[in-house]
């Protein structure tokens, strides 16, 4: 996730479509450049969608642009794919304000989405109101993510694909050495006990995940 280590540079830093997982530039149709690209990279200011600032640090807007932004997404004929955000990745120092935008039963944000900016009927919100962002996806924290403290992470994990996965080649092994003869039995009185096998992680589909903040 964090472009580390082996796994994080070139080529096992490309989805599925052959570009780097984590672009603002993804392919609609792999095979018709005309069809347009989308992000799923918002970076720390966010990207343009439509003329509306999408993504960027964590915030009330920052999560409701990325969602609306995700559950738009379209397939090869123009429809929409039916992703459904339902978990937020976060590392341990945004699990408060993580908690606040997506659990506290009551809030006033400044703006919720393009609300709450302007004057008139679209001015700023005043007073606690019910949130209704509470319970629209479930937050999963890890100090794994710490080193990018501002970096959060979108994805649908509601469906039989999932964003990200682990690719099995053998399954784990469980050998134990306590035959009389073997040398760790004979000469040291011990058991031994090892495993091993062979897997990898591997990325799922661009459209199902969406990083931001970094």
């Amino acid at each position: 996730l964090q472009g580390k280590g082996e796994l994080g540079a070139a080529p096992f830093s490309y989805g599925p479509d052959g570009v780097a997982f984590w672009s603002a530039s993804h392919p609609v149709d792999y095979w018709d450049a005309s069809k347009g690209t989308y992000a799923n990279d918002y970076g720390t200011a966010g990207v343009s969608v439509g003329g509306i600032t999408v993504g960027g640090y964590f915030s009330t807007t920052a999560y409701v642009t990325a969602w609306e932004d995700m559950a738009s997404r379209l397939n090869e004929s123009g429809e929409a794919i039916g992703v459904n955000p339902d978990r937020v990745l976060l590392p341990t120092q945004l699990i408060f304000p993580g908690r606040v935008v997506l659990q506290s039963m009551f809030f006033s944000p400044p703006q919720l989405g393009t609300m709450g900016t302007g004057s008139g009927a679209n001015a700023p919100f005043v007073g606690n109101m019910d949130n209704p962002l509470r319970g629209s996806s479930d937050i999963t924290s890890t100090p794994d993510l710490n080193a990018q403290p501002t970096a959060w992470y979108l994805g649908d994990t509601s469906d039989v694909m999932k964003p990200l996965g682990w690719a099995v080649h053998t399954a784990p092994t469980y050998v134990v050495r306590n035959a009389p003869t073997d040398p760790s039995v004979f000469d040291q009185h011990r058991y031994l006990h090892g495993s091993w096998a062979y897997a990898t992680p591997h990325w799922g589909f661009a459209f199902q995940l969406t990083r931001s903040g970094v």
